[in-house]
């Protein structure tokens, strides 16, 4: 019973406090992606005897999300729900964290 009352509780969230948890993560993830993308292409720079801190040192590692990105992200995340629903995008969430590992 104890069970069927918390199933039902959570069942009865609001959309949007769960869909909030997926925009987190999903703007967590694209923050670490662009980091690792940014080390990866300054590895790349050093390994062709480049000086590859030049791009770790540069102001463009975190790129701060505006309203419009926000917005944008949205759309995107809501569409992503729309097309596979939410415990498909938090596979897809779960999958672009392992990425980034």
């Amino acid at each position: 019973m104890k069970r069927l009352a918390i199933s039902t509780a959570l069942l009865l969230l609001p959309t949007t406090l769960f869909a909030d948890s997926q925009f987190d993560r999903f703007e967590a993830i694209s923050s670490d992606l662009n980091t690792a993308m940014i080390e990866a292409k300054a590895n790349e720079i050093d390994s062709l005897g480049g000086e590859g801190d030049i791009m770790r040192n540069a102001d463009i590692k975190q790129l701060e999300w505006t309203g419009e990105i926000r917005e944008a992200a949205q759309c995107i995340l809501d569409t992503y729900v729309d097309e596979v629903g939410s415990s498909g995008v938090d596979t897809m969430l779960d999958a672009m964290e392992e990425m980034v590992l």
